[in-house]
């Protein structure tokens, strides 16, 4: 049963070990939304499915690996449409930078598990 897996297959797992440390940081968030969470859980779950399709050239492999990505993507656009606000608080100076901070840690995560993510879903 020991299967070599692909280096895309490798990248997906990586992004999504990167969800999950983007759910945890998301938690910290002054403004949340529950879909941020499920989306993020969402993207986790596909690569879990991926994971379960064991078969190297099964035509699934990679929409999942792709529908991982989206739901990546829908989480970093779904957290920052509801801080735009307070990213123009800081940029006005009413507010400080420490209010978005932890944002700013989630939106790099994010950004950085849909580049693996789509680095992923073209390698073989």
């Amino acid at each position: 049963m020991d299967q070599k897996k692909s280096v895309g297959f490798i990248f997906a797992v990586i992004a999504a070990a990167l969800s999950l440390v983007a759910c945890v940081v998301y938690t910290q968030v002054m403004y949340k939304l529950p879909v941020v969470f499920v989306f993020l859980i969402l993207a986790i779950a596909v690569t879990v499915a991926l994971f379960v399709l064991t078969g190297k050239n099964h035509p699934a492999k990679e929409f999942l690996t792709l529908l991982s990505t989206i739901f990546i993507a829908g989480a970093a656009g779904a957290g920052f449409y509801l801080m735009v606000n307070q990213i123009g608080y800081v940029i006005a100076g009413l507010d400080g930078i420490d209010t978005i901070l932890s944002f700013i840690v989630f939106e790099a995560i994010t950004l950085v598990a849909m580049i693996v993510g789509i680095i992923g879903n073209f390698l073989k």
